[in-house]
């Protein structure tokens, strides 16, 4: 078999789009962008769990007041306001 006819049987089978795709991923990676890339997910990962754990934290604090509220004898039950409500894009 001649090369022309390797290219072909390479061309028929997709490895053409295979190839390019390689090109672009070590391109990515000789270039540093890859590393960009993952420091940035990494980052929006963190600063997810920070609000996670604030929130967590102000969720716990509301639970405790409303306790001591609760049992507080000089503050009337129907005086407190409602837990607050979770809207669609803030459920835990």
């Amino acid at each position: 078999m001649s090369a022309q006819d390797w290219a072909t049987i390479l061309v028929a089978i997709g490895a053409g789009a295979i190839f390019k795709e390689l090109v672009v991923v070590i391109g990515k990676a000789l270039t540093g962008r890859l590393g960009q890339r993952r420091n940035e997910v990494d980052r929006a990962f963190r600063e997810r769990d920070r609000e996670a754990s604030r929130r967590r934290k102000l969720e716990e604090s509301l639970s405790h007041h409303r306790r001591l509220m609760n049992e507080a004898p000089c503050i009337p039950i129907e005086s407190i306001p409602p837990w607050p409500t979770y809207t669609q894009g803030d459920t835990p």
